[in-house]
């Protein structure tokens, strides 16, 4: 670094500690966002966003850490619907953040059709939700998602 004609070493050292500073919390900044903003190791095509149901008591699981997760679309190859999305589930104490994407299978499929009407698969959890929030992590940034009635 040149000196420029006029500053003193100790504005010259000031700036330069400010640099660092500023330089460091980018560093931790980066890092803390890594760590903390859950991410797929799945390309984004092969990731689906999914929504709760407001579901009715018959068709709440039993199991506490079990959720049933709705998709908008879903394959009409009969062979294919219990196979085609694999969920990724990372639970913290403060939050559970579920990725579902396609599987392998799926995505070797050259011809595939699909009905518009949805449908949903049930994920486990590795302990129950209780009253932690839930993550759809299909897109860069999570978005919570809400149940409008759950009967547990």
């Amino acid at each position: 670094m040149t000196p420029v004609a006029g500053t003193s070493p100790v504005a010259r050292g000031r700036a330069l500690r400010v640099a660092t500073v500023v330089g460091a919390l980018i560093v931790v900044a980066v890092l803390a966002a890594r760590l903390l903003l859950p991410s797929s190791s799945y390309p984004p095509g092969r990731l689906v966003s999914w929504q709760l149901q407001g579901y009715i008591q018959e068709q709440t699981p039993l199991d506490p850490a079990v959720v049933r997760v709705y998709v908008a679309q879903w394959p009409s190859d009969p062979s294919m619907q219990s196979s085609w999305l694999v969920p990724e589930i990372q639970d913290t104490p403060l939050r559970v953040t579920i990725t579902l994407h396609t599987s392998d299978a799926w995505a070797s499929q050259t011809i595939v059709g699909m009905y518009d009407t949805g449908g949903s698969i049930e994920v486990r959890l590795g302990e129950p939700l209780g009253n932690r929030p839930l993550f759809d992590g299909s897109t860069l940034v999570p978005s919570q998602r809400t149940q409008m009635t759950v009967v547990r």
